[in-house]
């Protein structure tokens, strides 16, 4: 009979941001399905070249021998916890450490994943927890024999198709590749619903959206809660993607300017001039402060 302690695991959801433009972003076989439906459904966007900013999270093979099949589910970095020997939260940050290598990330706590039998081969009780990573910390740690990757959660692309696909008649409270509320009910519309199919396999679906109900909260209280934007400057258009790629909801251009420009405390004009795109030189910001404390715990 397995101890309590073999019965207990810990997964990591870490989220990254990607611009494809800008980050010398190779793509992935693991979002290779979702790219074919977006790329015949949007056939005006090239997702590997020409898409915009992407939410992704970080996955892995569950078997380095899973490589030659295509059709087998991905999973989340994870372990088991040492229950009696360690915290939950050192072990959290020991399992991202032996799993992925990385280190140093901050990392919040979801709630307990314990449906019997959810894994016929793991532990059946996990304890995720969530964070956020720049993609250029991450990239080094791709690859490899378990073909570590990131897996797109929600994109402009991402939002137009499922906007578009899968209406409802009072639309969505928050949309992305894992999930949606529906505005009217609350409830839950999950990856079934939506593409026809799991992204992740078990459980991982709903973990990725609950860690992404999670992080949208911290987006609407402040534009960039964990100082991912350029410290030396971004244009407005910039801000206005990361905005509506994490909550889940395109803005009003004019709209999401004036709330920016209002709270002062957020944003300040920088002397410098993006001359980068044709036409008129664009105004670059950058933080008036420093992040304000994130008052949850982790």
């Amino acid at each position: 009979m397995p101890s309590p302690a073999a019965n207990v695991q810990i997964n990591m959801v870490l989220f990254t941001l990607i611009n494809p433009r800008r980050d010398q972003f190779i793509p992935q076989p693991a979002d290779a399905w979702m790219e074919k439906t977006l790329d015949n459904t949007i056939p005006s966007v090239s997702w590997n070249q020409d898409s915009g900013l992407r939410l992704a999270a970080i996955t892995r093979l569950a078997k380095p021998e899973d490589a030659d099949n295509p059709e087998i589910k991905r999973v989340l970095p994870g372990g088991v916890f040492n229950l009696g020997m360690e915290t939950v939260s050192d072990g959290a940050r020991r399992i991202l450490q032996e799993d992925l290598g990385i280190s140093g990330v901050r990392l919040f706590q979801l709630r307990i994943f314990d449906k019997p039998g959810r894994d016929p081969e793991q532990p059946n009780m996990v304890i995720p927890f969530w964070g956020i990573i720049p993609y250029q910390d991450v990239q080094r740690y791709l690859g490899g024999k378990y073909m570590v990757a990131p897996v797109t959660v929600n994109s402009r692309e991402i939002m137009t198709y499922l906007t578009m696909k899968r209406p409802t008649e009072e639309g969505y409270r928050g949309l992305c590749a894992f999930g949606a509320r529906d505005r009217r009910s609350e409830r839950r519309v999950d990856t079934e619903a939506l593409w026809g199919r799991k992204i992740l396999a078990l459980d991982y679906d709903e973990m990725v959206f609950a860690a992404w109900r999670r992080l949208r909260p911290l987006y609407e209280r402040h534009p960039d809660p964990f100082e991912l934007m350029d410290p030396y400057g971004f244009r407005m258009s910039e801000l206005q993607e990361v905005s509506e790629v994490v909550l889940g909801e395109f803005r009003q251009r004019d709209q999401f300017r004036r709330v920016m420009l209002e709270n002062s405390n957020w944003l300040m004009k920088s002397k410098k001039l993006d001359r980068s795109s044709p036409g008129k030189p664009a105004t670059l910001y950058s933080l008036a402060e420093s992040s304000p404390f994130l008052d949850i715990e982790e």
